[in-house]
């Protein structure tokens, strides 16, 4: 069984994490001090170190960056759970050495399955190293030398690795980031791996990256959304990992085959709806539903993808005063105008979403971005033709121009009630 040690300066903390994790059969040392942890640490090597940040005599970002002048990620996994919850907190960690980050309060489950992860991963490292270990070294030749032998072939140039992933190719590339097919190293799981751009490492870019790996945090397992797997920093790399999932954009899908059929528009539209419905259980906005960010699986499942610009609707603001979240085409009059957006905002960029997968056509155009947004934002009526010359019933064009009210009080108030007109179409 893995061996942990834990240190928190609170006894209350220790006997809490402690008895979660002796619940589970782990071998468990318990510290108060960061100094008496790195003491034991010179004569036993853990599975796994857990470990506050707010402690005397040293935090537990100093305790990370002290460990990780001796042991790498790969041999000693670091996970930090804090009362500390801002981003600025959450980059000093990772930029430490830290695998993971957990704000207290903390779940039992979720707390439960950040350890089994970080230890299946080392677990993973260390098959793998031992797998890829060289073969001894054979004796030359002293027989071979003709000079016109040919030369021992060249080896093949290393792979390209981010933290213990190795990057297989590029799926897509955003403002923010590119998202790789990655091969996690020693369990050879296939993930998508987004990697925040080189040219983003600032504290705002770093914060919103970090954010959208606490949005699918918050999320977990929910059928239509990606799944996270994994966040780090490996000293050049912010990355998360999750499902890979296979298929393509709504976006790739009407630039390659055009407009889909009104059932398959209904589906999609029903799909989202039931994404947005968990959105606001959990209390998140998700503010750039657009086709580019929707994936349509081999099975015709709808997922929900890039939650970059989501936020907690109680959780910190990172986006700046004079900066509007969301794809100019489907942004909902009230953030152009600088009022906060709800779910309701989400539903009109669903709407506009809708209207596009029908007729391969916006329902607002211009000849620039910024004459579209003061149209949206004047309160033009939408231009409904596409959706007439495409033949599209009308109950649901009555659906669709409901979304795309001006105003969030037309509109549905609830995806739950969008989910019962559409209801009568399915």
């Amino acid at each position: 069984m893995a061996t942990i040690f834990l240190v928190d300066d609170s006894r209350l903390h220790l006997k809490l994490l402690g008895g979660i994790l002796e619940e589970r059969g782990y071998s468990l040392q318990c510290f108060e001090l960061a100094p008496a942890l790195l003491e034991a640490l010179e004569k036993e090597v853990p599975d796994l170190i857990v470990s506050d940040i707010v402690m005397p005599q040293m935090d537990g970002v100093e305790l990370c960056a002290e460990i990780r002048k001796k042991y790498s990620k790969e041999e000693l996994p670091i996970l930090l759970v804090s009362s500390l919850d801002t981003m600025d907190d959450m980059v000093r960690g990772y930029e430490a050495g830290a695998d993971d980050y957990l704000v207290k309060p903390v779940r039992a489950p979720e707390f439960h399955a950040k350890v089994s992860l970080l230890l299946r991963q080392r677990r993973a490292m260390t098959m793998s190293r031992r797998q890829q270990q060289p073969p001894p070294p054979t004796e030359p030749d002293v027989n071979n030398t003709d000079p016109a032998a040919p030369p021992p072939p060249l080896t093949t140039p290393p792979p390209r690795l981010i933290d213990r992933y190795e990057v297989l190719d590029v799926l897509g590339e955003g403002a923010y980031g590119t998202v790789y097919r990655a091969r996690r190293l020693g369990c050879e799981d296939i993930v998508a791996l987004k990697v925040l751009s080189e040219t983003k490492l600032n504290k705002n870019s770093i914060a919103r990256f970090l954010r959208e790996t606490e949005v699918l945090k918050t999320l977990g397992e929910i059928e239509g959304i990606a799944r996270i797997l994994d966040v780090g920093y490996d000293g050049e790399h912010y990355f998360y990992a999750m499902d890979l999932i296979p298929g393509s954009t709504i976006r790739k899908i009407l630039n390659e085959q055009g407009p889909l059929k009104e059932e398959t528009g209904i589906r999609i539209a029903n799909s989202l709806a039931k994404v947005l419905c968990t959105l606001t259980e959990c209390d998140i906005v998700h503010r750039d539903i657009k086709p580019a960010n929707i994936v349509i699986t081999e099975e015709g499942k709808t997922t929900l993808i890039d939650f970059g610009l989501a936020r907690l609707t109680e959780g910190i603001k990172v986006t700046k005063r004079h900066e509007a979240p969301g794809t100019p085409a489907y942004m909902p009059p009230e953030v152009i105008r600088g009022r906060e957006v709800d779910i309701r905002g989400d539903m009109y960029s669903l709407g506009v979403t809708i209207f596009e997968t029908l007729t391969n056509k916006l329902p607002f155009e211009g000849s620039s971005s910024l004459y579209m947004l003061v149209k949206i934002a004047e309160g033009t009526p939408p231009n409904m033709d596409p959706l007439f010359d495409s033949d599209v019933s009308p109950g649901l064009t009555a659906i669709i121009e409901r979304l795309i009210s001006n105003t969030p009080e037309e509109r549905y108030q609830s995806p739950e009630e969008l989910i019962a007109d559409i209801a009568q179409y399915m």
